[in-house]
């Protein structure tokens, strides 16, 4: 999947920020990983490779494809779309 293009009106200029799908795994509670996403699958093809992953891992994931759009997949199978992607946390570097 390419990148996308997101754009915003700022009061002196505008911006673009090229923004690439990600998921974001939950490991423990209060601990989650972020993952890259292949290239050149489009929404669908990602939202079946996610469930897959959640199922066989047993976690709980969600498919961040835009910065309000969305899915959260659950390691029984059951999905649910929102606007709302996961925010906060601290970045560790390994």
């Amino acid at each position: 999947m390419s990148s996308d293009v997101v754009r915003s009106a700022g009061s002196k200029c505008d911006v673009e920020v090229f923004f690439r799908p990600y998921i974001v795994e939950r490991l423990m509670p209060a601990v989650y990983r972020r993952v890259g996403v292949p290239e050149g699958l489009n929404a669908g093809a990602l939202i079946e490779v996610v469930r897959s992953r959640s199922s066989s891992l047993n976690r709980r994931m969600c498919l961040v494809l835009g910065p309000e759009d969305c899915w959260y997949l659950e390691p029984d199978g059951s999905m649910k779309w929102s606007d709302d992607p996961p925010s906060g946390g601290v970045i560790i570097k390994p």
